[in-house]
């Protein structure tokens, strides 16, 4: 005989095998990471050149209740240590990046109304586009176009 498990649901009672409990309103009750994230758009850029140097540029947007919240993150690695490089998008300077002892340096830009944290966020200028196919990014000597993700 197989165990049960009463469960009051509302106005009711319910009676499940444990292991259906188990595998069906465990996984149900708690989203997954994709449900979590779905209403994220998203466009990544893979940054080369002639140097040893690489990067990324990772921009994600979503609707919220204020306003659309803008996100663009963008590092580089394996650059000139203690370097300044300036940081364009499709030739439009948006700001610098600074890199360490180890060349290693990040930019990260969000919609102004929605930074939480100054000191790791700086204000994305005011109408700043939404990321598409084929834009490009620029910082110091590599580049790349962004790829949307879905």
């Amino acid at each position: 005989m197989k165990k049960m498990l009463a469960m009051t649901i509302a106005t009711g009672a319910l009676l499940l095998p444990l292991g259906h409990l188990a595998t069906t309103s465990i996984a149900s009750a708690a989203p997954t990471s994709a449900a979590v994230r779905a209403d994220w758009y998203k466009a990544v850029a893979r940054l080369r050149g002639q140097t040893l140097a690489s990067g990324k540029g990772v921009y994600r947007d979503r609707e919220r209740r204020a306003g659309v919240e803008q996100r663009l993150a963008i590092e580089i690695e394996d650059a000139e240590p203690n370097w300044v490089y300036e940081v364009h998008f499709n030739g439009t300077l948006l700001g610098e990046i600074t890199t360490d002892e180890f060349g290693t340096g990040e930019l990260n830009l969000k919609t102004a109304r929605f930074i939480d944290d100054p000191e790791e966020w700086q204000p994305l200028p005011e109408n700043f586009p939404r990321v598409i196919e084929g834009d490009s990014l620029t910082v110091g000597p590599v580049s790349g176009n962004f790829r949307v993700r879905s």
